[in-house]
């Protein structure tokens, strides 16, 4: 069984959905009838991590949910009982069991990451791995590290090479398919939109076509919040009018819109995650952001810090904000590669397709993020002030309510200082070594 030292915020958020959808009466009587049976298995994996100090505040206000709800506790209280046998025998060093979740033998599946040598694609891999998937990752290599690879075997080749893609799902049984591999700069779309539509639209049909021809239907697909454009209204929910405003926007649009069209005509099932500024790093200190060039706030301002970078720009202070400059949601890598696995669940579970928003659900400005890395490393910054740049809007944050309440995420690094002292953690480490 795989160490962890922070805790995975996957197992017990299935634990707290099936609380709430109990809460709200939805499947109450069918808790009544068989909670004997399901919440045994469920109380046996999720009461484990108490007895193993990962039970969060969370854990312990859904358990306290149970008592609310005049449900059936018998199979709670064996779970519990189950769980104390367990930890006696583990102080006599016996083995202790693997915790899987109970509705997906994840053993069983092999799962496709293209794009997972990159900033979000490795961490996902490692979080798919963790949590016991065969994990295949598929990278050109282009933006992402071969040294990041760590979990799951590495084909390196590209989505234009359709043999390939043939030979790959031709020798693996490939049960779903998660996408990272886009092109990704906004500028550079604007200068090169016949790359970024090659790239990130014609590649994704290659893929989708191989995957029909291999009955391969569940596909999860990395969006961004840049198909909104300029918003009309924040938090921004998933109603919000889509006007992207670059190629870059435009081609994940054209993605999604693919998608619906393969689902209805095909039954290739997807859902497209639509987040904001991804951030931080590992946990465990493991994987972090490496790009080159790095255009990210964050690691620009943590290479101010290390002295890799002698200052950082600030473009433009008078935005209709608290302090001037502009505000925008930041995700901590973690929680967005949850919502992912949950995604990929969720089809797993025969799911319908969907389309999700993420975000922590708060803003912080250009200002905070300076001051906070200050704080967290010691560090003096120095700063240049710029003109505001071109199509740069004063707020941009996410309403993820949707994805909370349908797929039980919850973010677990939402707060600015941990999504710093991460990635810091990992300049420090790593940040001269490339």
């Amino acid at each position: 069984m795989v160490a962890i030292s922070t805790p995975v915020p996957e197992c017990s958020v299935r634990l707290r959905k099936l609380i709430r959808y109990a809460a709200t009466g939805l499947a109450q009587w069918w808790l009544i009838d068989l909670g004997a049976c399901i919440l045994a298995t469920y109380a046996n994996q999720e009461c484990g991590r108490l007895l193993h100090g990962t039970w969060d505040a969370q854990d312990q206000a859904a358990i306290g949910l149970f008592a609310t709800l005049n449900l059936d506790l018998s199979g709670l209280w064996v779970g519990c009982a189950s769980v104390i046998v367990t930890s006696t025998f583990q102080h006599t060093r016996m083995p202790a069991p693997k915790l899987v979740p109970a509705f997906t033998s994840a053993k069983d599946h092999q799962i496709m990451v293209v794009g997972g040598a990159g900033y979000i694609g490795s961490h996902m891999t490692k979080m798919l791995s963790q949590c016991g998937y065969k994990v295949l990752v598929l990278d050109n290599l282009s933006s992402g590290f071969r040294d990041a690879v760590r979990y799951g075997q590495l084909i390196d080749g590209n989505l234009a090479d359709q043999a390939l893609l043939e030979q790959v799902f031709s020798t693996y049984h490939i049960d779903a398919v998660l996408h990272f591999a886009a092109l990704s700069q906004v500028g550079e779309s604007v200068r090169e939109p016949a790359r970024y539509y090659h790239n990130n639209v014609a590649n994704t049909q290659n893929l989708l076509d191989v995957m029909l021809r291999h009955d391969v239907r569940c596909f999860i697909f990395s969006s961004t919040a840049a198909i909104f454009g300029e918003p009309e209204y924040t938090p921004i929910d998933e109603n919000h009018p889509q006007r992207p405003i670059n190629p870059y926007g435009r081609s994940k649009r054209m993605v999604e819109e693919m998608l619906a069209d393969y689902d209805q005509a095909h039954g290739l099932r997807s859902v497209s995650l639509r987040y904001f500024n991804a951030a931080g790093a590992d946990p465990e200190g493991e994987l972090g952001e490496r790009h080159n060039p790095e255009s990210h706030l964050i690691p620009l301002v943590l290479q101010a810090a290390s002295g890799r970078r002698e200052s950082i720009a600030i473009y433009g202070n008078d935005y209709p904000t608290p302090d001037g400059t502009c505000v925008r949601d930041y995700i901590h890598v973690w929680d967005l590669c949850s919502a992912h696995l949950l995604a990929l669940e969720h089809l797993l579970a025969d799911g319908e397709s969907a389309a999700y928003n993420l975000g922590n659900g708060k803003g912080f400005s250009v200002r905070e993020v300076i001051d906070t890395v200050r704080r967290v490393t010691g560090k003096e910054i120095s700063v240049e002030m710029q003109e505001r740049r071109a199509g740069d809007p004063a707020v941009l944050v996410a309403d993820c309510q949707k994805a909370r309440l349908e797929l039980g995420w919850q973010p677990r690094f939402a707060d600015l200082d941990t999504i710093i002292t991460h990635a810091w953690r990992w300049e420090q480490k790593n940040g001269r070594s490339w």
